[in-house]
């Protein structure tokens, strides 16, 4: 059911890390449907635009943004539909890009796969990834862990390996062998008879996921960061003493 949008919006609040020549800002503290733009204050220049919810359903949103100078203050606020406008957010002031850029940390890359997931990241900072030489995918970063989609997937012969840049660029990450070895899922308990949904954590990005219910399949999903709701299709319901499984599945790879 739609609701009102509400008649005041809060201030926003931005991440404190955000780093000279970084084109991502995050902006917390914002209602589900509005638009968020953000400034340099120092300025007085619109830098991004951005809008809630974000691309994985959440009320933040990691607006891009011109590249940011060190130094200067960013705010930002919200607006609705509706005509309300937010306070600014405070000022938060660019910090000096890091000195060394720290190298991204990769987790094993899956034969098959379509993308990587990396560590160690500088919000804003531009991500890439290569495949002994060749560049194979490219992006923002939003948070110090993060996704990203590359082409062609992985292959048996790959190496894979990833930097990262802000004013200046990282080493390369130590290139790594793929595996044909999908870490096993967790599936969190307790599951509550009639809960509408299992709850799967340590997913591989870009994997299938199937929920089974005393062996039978009752429910699809994708992995994604984080916890992962897996909901159960109607008719069927969680039970006492049913047995819950999950498999996760790359192509003809499937975690144990």
């Amino acid at each position: 059911i739609v609701g009102k949008m509400p008649s005041t919006l809060p201030a926003p609040t931005i991440d404190p890390d955000i780093f000279a020549c970084g084109r991502i800002v995050p902006v917390h503290n914002l209602v589900s449907g509005v638009t968020v733009e953000v400034t340099d204050a120092t300025t007085s220049t619109v830098i991004g635009n951005g809008s809630t919810p974000n691309l994985w359903g959440s009320d933040w949103d990691p607006v891009g943004t011109s590249s940011l100078a060190n130094g200067h203050k960013i705010t930002a606020k919200q607006s609705s539909c509706t005509g309300q406008v937010s306070p600014s957010a405070a000022d938060v002031p660019v910090k000096p890009d890091p000195s060394p850029i720290p190298t991204p940390v990769l987790d094993t890359p899956i034969v098959g796969n379509d993308a990587i997931t990396a560590h160690a990241l500088d919000i804003g900072s531009l991500l890439q990834a290569f495949d002994h030489s060749t560049s194979i995918g490219s992006g923002l970063s939003t948070a110090e862990t993060n996704w990203m989609g590359i082409a062609p997937p992985v292959a048996s012969g790959s190496l894979i390996s990833a930097q990262q840049s802000l004013c200046s660029t990282s080493s390369k990450s130590p290139p790594q062998k793929p595996t044909t070895t999908i870490p096993p899922p967790v599936l969190v308990g307790p599951i509550c008879p009639h809960a509408l949904a299992a709850i799967v954590r340590d997913t591989t990005i870009d994997a299938t996921l199937v929920l089974l219910k005393n062996g039978v399949v009752s429910g699809y999903g994708g992995a994604a960061p984080g916890d992962v709701p897996l909901d159960i299709a109607p008719p069927a319901v969680f039970a006492q003493n049913d047995k819950v499984q999950v498999v996760e599945y790359i192509g003809t790879l499937v975690a144990s």
